[in-house]
């Protein structure tokens, strides 16, 4: 591994057939350099626990490689135009994009999606982008049930007409007809959808302002009349 330059690397992939040999792997070229992203092939099912155990950032499946990769091609077609965006970044900001989604998907598979702002899929933000407020890209990345908190994802690209931004600032504000590529864990793509299509979800991120209707209002109901059931 020092020979093959280990100390410049932002990462080491472990794909043999031997699920020993890829966890031998991984342990030594943690010790050799502990930042290191880390991708692992496990071959046996029962094995997991013990890759969970040595930390690897993201478990590979032979059965589900394929699949995974057809799956998200067709759903998310942006990924490979991001990917060659990725490929000409430099080696820091690389390492510290890598570490953000580590950091964002914890020990949970990644996932990733797309978002369109237009009237179907993002009425509550395109009627406030036509009523001329402006809704800044962070706004689809904090929890709707509480907004101190951040949904675990991260955004990959702004493709905005012919243009492509690689990780946009959170601050960039949005514009009918961008798309956005995510990634991160699925439960914040459900989450996303509440601020996209709800009024009164997207007010109470932008001013905490909880209305008398709207999702989020009936969810914090719900949770409040449970709260009293069981006194």
């Amino acid at each position: 591994m020092i020979e093959a330059g280990i100390e410049s690397a932002l990462g080491v992939i472990a794909g043999t057939d031997n699920d020993a040999d890829n966890l031998s792997i991984i342990i030594t070229a943690r010790d050799l350099k502990p930042d290191l992203i880390t991708v692992a092939r496990q071959n046996v099912r029962t094995n997991k626990p013990v890759f969970k155990a040595a930390n690897v950032n993201l478990i590979m499946e032979p059965g589900r490689i394929v699949a995974n990769e057809v799956y998200m091609r067709i759903r998310t077609p942006l990924l490979t135009e991001c990917f060659s965006l990725i490929r000409k970044r430099d080696e820091a900001s690389t390492r510290a994009l890598l570490h953000r989604i580590a950091n964002a998907m914890g020990e949970q598979e990644l996932d990733a999606w797309t978002l369109t702002i237009d009237e179907q899929k993002s009425p509550a933000i395109t009627e406030a982008i036509a009523e001329g407020r402006k809704v800044r890209l962070n706004a689809l990345e904090m929890d709707p049930r509480n907004r101190d908190r951040a949904l675990p994802a991260v955004a990959l690209m702004l493709k905005r007409g012919h243009d492509s931004l690689l990780v946009p600032p959170p601050e960039t504000g949005l514009q009918k007809g961008d798309q956005i590529l995510y990634c991160g864990q699925d439960q914040a793509e459900q989450h996303m959808g509440w601020i996209m299509r709800d009024h009164n979800t997207l007010r109470y991120i932008q001013t905490g302002q909880v209305g008398p209707d709207g999702l989020l209002w009936h969810w914090l109901k719900t949770r409040r009349d449970q709260a009293r059931g069981t006194k």
